[in-house]
């Protein structure tokens, strides 16, 4: 892992683009999963990054990052606006993810750690974990946390951990892929 000083991109955003990659292909190996013509959420907003590392994998009806700050917002519409792949619906949603509907996700990504200094991430996975019980059975999710015991529920299918993901000199996550059982 390492940043690039020429292009400006950073350790963490190489590492989350590696982490994503692997994780999509991990589920398509295990699962035989597809990705053509469904949709991707990120549901805890990257300033757009984490969509379109999605949108450049693969061919997506729909992808969407929800953002719960004007300035992350902001960020990811000045990104995500210049991404050109017509055929793909990418967009930026100012909301927090319990309050925007997004039940209709086929792929749903969750990263717990960006919220670590405001609240305990148990707690952020309990709400998660509620909303998400509106996902048709058969969607993914793919959640980053410092925990390393599971926190889901019975509803959800643990596919894949990956432990110890190195996402900078300072962060070690796990890598956690679910496939929603029951129906919404």
């Amino acid at each position: 892992i390492g940043g690039d000083v020429e292009s400006g991109v950073a350790e963490s955003d190489m590492s989350y683009y590696y982490i994503i990659a692997r994780t999509l292909n991990l589920l398509r190996g295990i699962l035989g999963a597809n990705y053509h013509n469904k949709s991707f959420y990120d549901v805890s907003g990257s300033c757009g990054r984490v969509a379109l590392t999605a949108a450049l994998l693969y061919d997506w009806e729909k992808v969407e990052s929800i953002e719960a700050t004007s300035s992350n917002e902001h960020q990811g519409r000045a990104l995500l606006g210049r991404m050109d792949r017509h055929h793909i619906d990418v967009n930026v949603i100012k909301r927090n993810f319990m309050d925007y509907e997004w039940g209709d996700g086929d792929v749903c990504f969750f990263d717990t750690t960006v919220f670590q200094e405001h609240i305990d991430e148990g707690i952020l996975l309990q709400k998660f974990e509620y909303a998400a019980m509106g996902l048709q059975a058969g969607s993914l999710l793919i959640i980053v946390t410092h925990w390393p015991k599971r926190l889901l529920g019975n509803a959800f299918r643990m596919v894949n951990k990956d432990e110890h993901r190195k996402i900078d000199s300072n962060k070690t996550v796990n890598v956690w892929s679910f496939e929603k059982k029951t129906a919404a």
